[in-house]
């Protein structure tokens, strides 16, 4: 049998980065004061999907999006569409190294996260990006590697700030093994004479925090990454509620609510708006259909 060189889940992830990023490119982009360079958060969104999908998303993603949003301002310029898809390649291939999907991505690995992004951020754009506008279009040196130490510069602290954050937020939507597990254990134990007892363990600073970074990702991706926000969010709810002695457990993902929302928010225009009622009856339905409780 053959095996899969990608994914459906990464071919997924792929379509939504690129889509993210060409938003952030077109819309969300800053100028720095250096010609033809700008502030994009779209670095946080390259470095992130290639954190947890690898480098063939990370490559892709990057290509993809750069050279769409170079498209919509009449032309593409390689060199720098090349050095965005070095950069997502290179955080990819070392993507196993920051356990986000098993939600293992703690200090160490934001730690080794960065050092990465930033010399990955040094090779793409103080290495590639500029040999490659001498090479193709015989740009000036001084002029070039100029725009590129203020891009490596601005998209290290963009990953440094933002990447980092939203890495570390969805690696704490997924459930370490056993976790879930333990901590039903150790509620047993302290609970063993209430057998029914019914509660919410979660806290005010970290519901804050998550509603925060839920508004964010909303907000700074224009809505597409709204599923991620209430996914994140309703996790956290979810896996802090204990039924009768038994914890809850939420177990659906971003990317299987996604085609949903894309569907529902499409009724929604073509009804003008009526079909935000059954909207609203159906998302739950998805919700409980994704929520059980945790095995003994």
């Amino acid at each position: 049998m053959a095996t899969k060189v990608i994914s459906v889940k990464t071919v997924v992830a792929i379509g939504i980065g690129a889509a993210i990023m060409f938003v952030l490119m077109r819309f969300v982009a800053i100028p720095s004061g250096v010609p033809n360079t700008n502030l994009n958060l779209s670095a946080a969104i390259v470095s992130v999907f290639a954190a947890i999908f690898g480098p063939i998303a990370g490559l892709l993603i990057a290509f993809i999006g750069h050279t769409l949003t170079d498209l919509t301002w009449g032309g593409i310029w390689w060199s720098w569409v090349i050095a965005d898809a070095v950069f997502g390649l290179i955080i990819g291939i070392f993507w196993k190294l920051f356990k986000i999907e098993e939600g293992g991505f703690g200090v160490k690995q934001a730690i080794l996260f960065n050092v990465i992004q930033i010399v990955a951020n040094a090779i793409a754009w103080v290495g590639v990006a500029p040999l490659l506008d001498i090479l193709i279009y015989q740009e000036p040196s001084d002029k070039v590697f100029i725009q590129g130490l203020t891009a490596a510069g601005l998209n290290a602290a963009v990953v440094l700030i933002l990447g980092t954050a939203l890495a570390l937020g969805y690696a704490r939507t997924k459930v370490k093994a056993g976790s879930l597990k333990k901590e039903e254990d150790v509620e047993n134990v302290e609970d063993q004479n209430i057998k029914n007892v019914s509660k919410f363990d979660g806290g005010l600073l970290s519901f804050i925090g998550w509603n925060i970074l839920g508004c964010l990702l909303t907000v700074l991706t224009l809505g597409i990454c709204y599923p991620w926000a209430l996914c994140m969010v309703y996790r956290w709810k979810i896996n802090h509620t204990v039924i009768k002695g038994k914890r809850l457990q939420f177990h659906g993902s971003a990317v299987s609510l996604f085609g949903h929302w894309i569907l529902w928010l499409l009724l929604c225009i073509i009804t003008l708006g009526i079909y935000s009622f059954w909207m609203f009856i159906a998302l739950e339905k998805w919700k409980v259909k994704n929520t059980d409780f945790v095995e003994d």
